[in-house]
């Protein structure tokens, strides 16, 4: 059985309802790999004559939707038998994926360094893009040479937490060193900016909230906003950034100098979730997301919305 695309993720992730309702209104074939709490798909791959099977028929797709399964069984959930489920999962089709060169999925070239902030802020400024003061350090000393600590923010080197106040990152520890490297930033205002980038196509969100990180605040605003309210030369550093980081699909985030009314870049996400963002587009990310995966043109993509 041929497919447009295969969707391999969880049903608990919200990004996978946005795919599967995107492919459906476009008319686009898909095949489920799609293990729940309920149950999985029967799936076998021969690797060696590149044979896969779901169910007992055998798939052959164009493109491939793929995201580790953080929301249901072995995701956020400590149990490490569903921790290696999901792994399992996961590493199982991204080989499939990868074994085939015709296959269609994001970043499929995408460099590995890309996961690193640290790097990713490294590249930005060396392709132009403005950066808040940023320094990646445990020593109190090149804190305090950064400035008062009202006027800078702390977040995890590898992510994974919200941004804090400077002193909720430093003051637990006594002496000269913290146990662990934190990005210390300059604080920076809103509005806060988020880029998708499907195929190089923009979708530019604009959020204002009243809380350092604004997932933080229930009364956060977000709108979507035409690409053209960025200026053309922070879209075309962006378009530089993931073209050397070599991103089909990624979301960049931004936040206001408020002294210059600038906007700084501050990190790139290569599996960013969108379903929120994609609500506020009526659908239109997702689908660029699914034309883009089935091979059809981005162009096309924007011009059926």
């Amino acid at each position: 059985m041929d497919v447009d695309i295969l969707v391999a993720c969880g049903r608990g992730d919200p990004n996978t309802g946005a795919i599967l309702a995107a492919a459906e209104a476009r008319g686009v074939t898909v095949c489920e790999v799609i293990p729940d709490a309920e149950g999985e798909p029967a799936v076998t791959w021969d690797p060696v004559s590149g044979a896969l099977t779901v169910d007992g028929a055998e798939i052959g797709a164009r493109g491939i939707f793929l995201r580790y399964d953080v929301f249901g069984p072995g995701g956020y959930q400590p149990d490490q038998g569903r921790a290696d489920r999901a792994l399992a999962w996961f590493s199982t089709m991204c080989s499939w994926a990868y074994a085939d060169p015709g296959l269609r999925f994001f970043n499929r070239e995408g460099r590995q360094s890309a996961a690193y902030k640290g790097f990713m802020l490294s590249r930005a400024a060396a392709l132009g893009l403005p950066l808040p003061e940023t320094r990646l350090t445990n020593a109190r000393a090149a804190v305090e040479a950064m400035g008062p600590p009202e006027r800078l923010i702390a977040k995890p080197a590898g992510g994974g937490a919200f941004t804090s106040e400077l002193g909720a990152a430093f003051e637990p520890f006594a002496g000269e060193t913290a146990p662990a490297p934190a990005i210390v930033q300059e604080r920076l205002g809103y509005p806060e900016v988020r880029v998708y980038l499907v195929g190089g196509v923009p979708f530019v969100f604009e959020t204002h909230a009243t809380t350092l990180d604004f997932r933080a605040d229930q009364r956060s605003a977000t709108t979507y906003l035409p690409p053209e309210r960025l200026r053309p030369e922070l879209l075309a550093g962006l378009r530089r950034l993931a073209g050397d980081l070599r991103l089909d699909f990624c979301a960049f985030d931004l936040k206001t100098r408020e002294s210059a009314g600038e906007l700084c870049f501050l990190e790139v996400n290569s599996g960013p979730m969108f379903s929120a963002f994609d609500a506020l587009t009526g659908g239109a990310l997702a689908g660029a997301m699914v034309d883009w995966l089935s091979g059809r043109s981005a162009a096309g993509a924007m011009a059926a919305e």
